[in-house]
């Protein structure tokens, strides 16, 4: 997804499984960009659910 510096930016996700395709979620809070893309891809991206119904994903 293209995106510009210092902008303002939502997301939404939407996940599927077997069953098929889930709602979008509600928008996330405001994020905005940096000036310039970051230098390397982040490190240890994790995912994991701390509930049926949810995921967190991490990295650093």
């Amino acid at each position: 997804v293209p995106m510009s510096p210092w902008a303002n930016y939502t997301f939404r996700v939407t996940a599927w499984n077997k069953i098929g395709e889930s709602f979008p979620s509600s928008h996330s809070s405001v994020c905005t960009t940096q000036e310039d893309v970051p230098h390397k891809n982040p490190d240890n991206v994790e995912g994991r659910g701390t509930e049926p119904t949810n995921l967190v994903i991490t990295w650093t």
